[in-house]
């Protein structure tokens, strides 16, 4: 059951990725016993290219690809990676810690870890 909910962005009235220069990059949530872990598939990004921010309960993954502009030497034959901003939000449940969220990136692969607040965590109770 995940309990991190997606939230679109708004741009201008539309939700965003219906525009050319928009796209959503896929994104795996996976939650465990004590914490969930975010995906995202960004080849082609550099870490400077992306920005992560947490405000009042909400995490916000935002960024910038550049796309190869053609040239006097170039001719795009066929052009289907795409470009341009993206910006993905997702509300976080109260349990989780927001100080502790750590992000790395390795081979076009962000990882976001999000532990649970230590009063979260489940307990085994002993029976006597």
């Amino acid at each position: 059951m995940t309990l991190v909910k997606y939230t679109p962005r708004w741009r201008e009235g539309t939700v965003t990725g219906n525009t050319p220069n928009d796209f959503n990059p896929a994104v795996d949530i996976v939650e465990g016993e004590n914490a969930f872990n975010i995906v995202f598939d960004l080849p082609g990004f550099e870490k400077n290219d992306i920005n992560i921010s947490v405000k009042d309960g909400v995490l916000t993954v935002s960024g910038e690809r550049k796309v190869a502009e053609p040239g006097d030497e170039k001719y795009f034959r066929n052009f289907e990676r795409p470009g341009g901003t993206f910006s993905r939000s997702f509300r976080l449940p109260d349990y989780v810690d927001e100080n502790t969220i750590k992000a790395s990136y390795k081979n076009g692969v962000l990882n976001l870890d999000l532990t649970r607040k230590e009063e979260a965590k489940p307990r085994k109770i002993e029976v006597k």
